[in-house]
């Protein structure tokens, strides 16, 4: 939509826009290999634009920050091994599933004991497989989850935390426990002078109702920020909620777009672009 919008205006300005139709958003992994196919040049980028449905706020509202827009994302997994028994002679084992749950339970101190207040860092476990049956201890525990950050100062804490927590518990319950940390997605951090464009651009588009001062970070993952990461640039949030409608999150079964959105994002884009054009 924004590549036909713009190309409707092609005669009025000089210059080049680039599309990106990037793979692998969800899956990961995409935003890295298109910067490793060298999609940033040929011709080279200065510039980079993108947006984000945003349910918490209403159609016609556009979301900005001048910092930190997404978090930095590591895959974590954590096993934990121990010594079979039978449950009704625990003392002869070794309760990897105790073992395990301490570990979860441990971990969620990190954020809160260990962080400033104003720093924002956390450790989520979306998956645990173990045990053998009903009336056996001891088989071996798998964990898997992710640590969100925002600084690289807090991904490294982390990284030697989570270690030395997850291997200091298992110690304590007599299992053993292996981690392995890897890291997915960077940070995505914005450059405030294109931030600042986007403010601008909206001023005069009668659509955009009003630009949103988003309070904080959303703790999900861009690779987008890999873009970002190469040159200056922003990323936005286009309202996406029915006024009078419900609030439905993304990634719930439950999300929805207001289809008047669309053509709102479509023209910020292309007013923004056409802007950083005429600058140059």
């Amino acid at each position: 939509g924004t590549a036909w919008l713009l190309s409707e205006f092609r005669h009025t300005f000089a210059g080049c826009v680039k599309f990106f139709f990037q793979h692998a958003e969800e899956e990961l992994g995409g935003g890295m290999e298109f910067m490793e196919a060298g999609v940033m040049e040929n011709p080279r980028v200065d510039g980079v634009m993108a947006l984000h449905a945003l349910p918490d706020i209403y159609v016609g509202e556009i979301g900005v920050r001048d910092d930190f827009m997404t978090a930095g994302v590591d895959l974590l997994k954590v096993t934990v091994e121990g010594k079979q028994a039978h449950g009704g002679y625990p003392h002869y084992g070794v309760d990897t599933i105790l073992a395990a749950s301490s570990i979860v339970t441990a971990l969620q101190s990190l954020g809160s004991r260990e962080l400033a207040p104003t720093d924002c860092a956390f450790v989520t476990f979306g998956r645990i497989e173990g045990g053998i049956s009903n009336s056996y201890i001891g088989g071996p525990v798998h964990l898997e989850g992710c640590i969100r950050y925002l600084r690289k100062t807090t991904q490294e804490l982390f990284h030697r935390r989570v270690r030395e927590i997850a291997e200091s518990v298992g110690k304590g319950l007599r299992a053993n426990v292996s981690v392995e940390i890897t890291p997915e997605m960077i940070p995505t951090s914005v450059d405030k002078k294109w931030v600042n464009r986007i403010r601008k651009v909206c001023e005069k588009i009668d659509s955009v109702e009003r630009v949103v001062d988003l309070p904080s970070p959303a703790m999900g993952g861009e690779d987008y920020a890999y873009f970002l990461e190469k040159v200056p640039g922003v990323l936005f949030r286009l309202g996406v909620r029915t006024k009078g409608g419900p609030h439905c999150p993304t990634h719930s079964i439950n999300f929805y777009v207001d289809d008047e959105a669309v053509p709102i994002g479509m023209e910020v884009l292309a007013a923004a672009a056409l802007d950083a054009l005429g600058e140059d």
